[in-house]
């Protein structure tokens, strides 16, 4: 049974935070979690050690983003499900106009690996580093046709159907795209459903294991399913049991659990569905 994830604040000031990610895997990867050691911390501590399943160990690096659930979310689902310790930032609005003449494309996410002076800039480019230094079997496609396949997903996942949805979640006002929605899911939906004869029941896009563009489709998918709560019936049956497998692996599911809830004042802009309804109920 996996654990919860915790989301222990160190640094109040950037809404820094430092993930305790103790989850028991039982998907064959031989590794067990264990309690980390009584912890205190202060602000400004600079401690960032992680307790990881079996092990303890430092963060991998820090994900830089919005408060929204948006292109950095695909992101932590594969830094959960890969059970690797990293830094959260949430980046304020009132901080990102400093900020974005140093970042690299002046654009987030970006992803600063431990001991490293230069960012990953790109979704894509942070997902396939990820998915290499995971290790995680079946995470980084070694076959050219997958790989493809899995880059497409996050293309689609991250262009503009798909980002439409996630305005109308996480930034417009609740009264603005109220009856807009079905329109904004309808061609969200038309641009994944292509990739349906990739999948069969029971199985992930991946394959036997989910590769790292399962979870940028999951992404997608999770918001679609927050507008519409019959998408899956226009998706049709195999994409709902792939989507309750996805919700379900090591670290996802305790993910799904741990994140900033809609309504409860931590995501999305002021005003937004995400930000005043009740949608994770």
């Amino acid at each position: 049974m996996a654990h919860a994830h915790t989301w222990d604040e160190f640094e109040p000031v950037g809404m820094r935070y430092r993930i305790l990610d103790k989850v028991a895997l039982e998907d064959g990867r031989g590794l067990a979690a264990k309690d980390p050691l009584p912890e205190v911390l202060t602000p400004r501590c600079s401690k960032r050690m992680h307790v990881n399943p079996g092990h303890i160990m430092t963060p991998v690096g820090e994900l830089s983003y919005f408060g929204v659930r948006g292109r950095a979310e695909p992101l932590r689902f594969i830094l959960h499900y890969s059970g690797l310790a990293y830094t959260n930032r949430i980046v304020a609005g009132s901080e990102w106009g400093d900020m974005k003449a140093a970042t690299p494309r002046g654009q987030l996410p970006i992803f600063l690996p431990e001991d490293e002076e230069e960012p990953i800039c790109g979704t894509l480019e942070i997902a396939k580093f990820i998915a290499e230094l995971s290790k995680v079997p079946g995470l980084m496609p070694t076959d050219t046709a997958a790989s493809e396949s899995a880059g497409k997903m996050f293309e689609v996942a991250m262009a503009e159907k798909v980002h439409e949805a996630f305005k109308a979640l996480n930034i417009l006002p609740a009264v603005e795209v109220e009856g807009k929605l079905s329109a904004i899911v309808a061609a969200a939906v038309k641009e994944i459903v292509p990739f349906s004869k990739q999948l069969t029941e029971g199985s992930y896009f991946g394959g036997a294991a989910p590769h790292y563009g399962d979870f940028a489709l999951f992404y997608a998918v999770d918001i679609l399913r927050v507008h519409d709560a019959n998408v899956f019936e226009t998706l049709g049956g195999s994409w709902k049991s792939w989507f309750d497998a996805m919700s379900k692996l090591s670290g996802i599911e305790a993910y799904l659990k741990s994140r900033p809830k809609a309504n409860g004042g931590e995501v999305g802009f002021p005003g937004s569905r995400i930000a005043t309804l009740p949608l994770d109920d």
